[in-house]
């Protein structure tokens, strides 16, 4: 797509999160498009989202749309040209006394998609990662979500460390779009790219990961031969995490308890047995909308559910990246809101 490739900021938003940004410079919609910001900026500060914007109608929409941005975001003092390279202090460390710097893609078969994507990232970057430098795939990924991404991620002007999990999850059309991206922007011009893509998967025999053995990688596993021994810790700020191996001990008690001591706001989120990512997503917006940010805690109560992959997709995006979306609608949760959760699975 021609605009992801001339607007490096359109690489950010697809779908229904352009219309939303058409409406507010075209027809003067009040649209609410800070969760938006946020995900752009890599939870910048943004105090001012409104600016006074003229459409150049000698320009197509997608100019004015990333010449909005640039302009929203200069107001409110965010280098955009930093946002456009995924900023500098989120270039890879060099490994090996400071002379391998690794471009490309990589491809890694992973026991745990949630721990080795954070253990990868913690290798290359030694922090927490950024929402928009990660994508965990499932059956209802948009193929726009794929498109900007990829885009984002295989013409991203830096050394930056981009990760794409699951992606044998990927309904067919999609994996398609997926090869055909791949086509256009990676193969015989390996060379070119600045930035590093791990793709990491489970199923070794399905399809789209057989197409990936046979295209030209790049190699790192003496970097990850030892990933399992990686720690990721203390990776999430202002969570603490009530763990046991069985149930009724009294998490849930002692957790009510501790936050009501402290004179804070107890919000119960529960969440197990049969849901959506449109449900949950739908539950947090109106808790969102409703929360006192300054007085209260969240519980998260997750309990048996046979979605464990979706759990694990929420949990992590949840704690990790602070925000959570189905398709092209996205919710940011502040990082001054603690979490609590009680917590039985594995991470």
């Amino acid at each position: 797509m021609s605009a992801y490739r001339d607007y490096p900021l359109i690489r950010y938003i697809y779908g229904r999160q352009i219309n939303l940004i058409y409406e507010k410079i075209y027809k003067k919609k009040d649209n609410d498009i800070l969760p938006l910001l946020k995900f752009i900026s890599g939870n910048s500060v943004i105090e001012d989202k409104n600016i006074d914007y003229k459409v150049d109608n000698e320009k197509d929409i997608y100019f004015n749309i990333n010449s909005y941005l640039e302009a929203l975001f200069n107001k409110n003092n965010i280098n955009y040209e930093k946002i456009k390279e995924d900023n500098e202090n989120n270039k890879l460390k060099k490994i090996d006394d400071g002379k391998k710097e690794f471009r490309g893609i990589y491809c890694y078969e992973s026991t745990n998609l949630q721990k080795n994507v954070l253990q990868i990232y913690k290798i290359f970057k030694n922090s927490i990662p950024n929402a928009k430098n990660i994508l965990f795939c499932n059956k209802e990924t948009a193929i726009e979500e794929l498109t900007a991404f990829l885009y984002r991620a295989l013409l991203c002007s830096s050394n930056s460390c981009y990760i794409i999990a699951g992606i044998e999850l990927l309904p067919f059309k999609e994996q398609i779009t997926f090869q055909s991206i791949l086509k256009e922007l990676y193969i015989n011009k390996e060379k070119q790219m600045k930035s590093c893509l791990v793709i990491v998967y489970m199923n070794k025999d399905a399809d789209i990961v057989k197409y990936l053995k046979n295209i030209r990688q790049s190699s790192f596993e003496d970097l990850l031969k030892n990933l399992d021994n990686i720690n990721v810790d203390g990776v999430a700020h202002n969570i603490q995490l009530i763990t046991s191996d069985v149930s009724g001990l009294g998490k849930s008690t002692y957790i009510k308890s501790k936050i009501k001591e402290i004179n804070k706001e107890y919000i119960h989120f529960p969440l197990g047995g049969v849901f959506t990512r449109k449900d949950v997503l739908k539950r947090l917006k109106k808790l969102n909308e409703n929360i006192n940010i300054k007085n209260s805690i969240i519980h998260l109560d997750l309990y048996d559910t046979e979605q464990i992959d979706l759990m694990m997709e929420f949990f992590f995006s949840l704690l990790i990246t602070r925000i959570y979306g189905q398709n092209d609608d996205i919710l940011y949760l502040p990082e001054n809101i603690p979490l609590k959760s009680k917590y039985q699975m594995g991470l």
